[in-house]
Formats: structure tokens, C-alpha cells, sequence
């Protein structure tokens, strides 16, 4: 799904893409390192002036999306648990 730099979504606009790979970082759970697209839209006018990034995994179907699918559902049930006040166990 690639998007032109001077496409919308839903009425957004979108000002760049890229193509890579994801680690979420060092405060994640996560271990999986995959192809993702990151899609950057400007912030409509009033809203904030930071620029948002949307990731989305680039691997649709097969045993890697199966993986890229527990490693999302590992990151989204950490954040839960801390967003509770659980300790954050990396």
C-alpha cells in the first residue's frame, strides 16, 4: 500500500513515507525485528504542531505475520499493565 507524498487519508494529509524495520525500542517486550511502513501526516491546523507517524507492518500473511501480530499484542498487554501502575518488567 504505497501512498504518494501528495496523498490524504481521510482528509489528512500525508507529507512523507518510509519503509523499514521495527524494534520498539528498549523499553519494549517486544523482540522482533520486521519490515514495517511508517506513513508521517501534518497535524490539521489548531490541533498540535507535532507530526504523526503511523506504523504499519508491512507483512500481511505467513509465519512472520503471525509472529509480528504477538509481538504487537506483547507490546499493547505491557502498556495496559503499566498504564494500571504495574512495574514495567522489560
Amino acid at each position: 500500500m504505497a501512498i504518494s507524498f501528495n496523498s490524504t487519508v481521510n482528509g489528512v494529509p500525508v507529507i512523507g513515507e518510509e519503509f523499514g524495520y521495527l524494534s520498539r525500542g528498549r523499553d519494549s517486550q517486544a523482540q522482533l525485528l520486521a519490515p514495517y511502513y511508517a506513513y508521517v501526516f501534518e497535524p490539521e491546523p489548531g490541533i498540535g504542531e507535532k507530526k504523526v507517524v503511523e506504523l504499519v507492518a508491512a507483512i500481511r500473511s505467513g509465519p512472520l505475520a503471525s509472529l509480528v501480530e504477538a509481538d504487537e499484542a506483547t507490546e499493547v498487554r505491557r502498556k495496559a499493565l503499566k498504564a494500571q501502575g504495574a512495574v514495567d518488567i522489560k
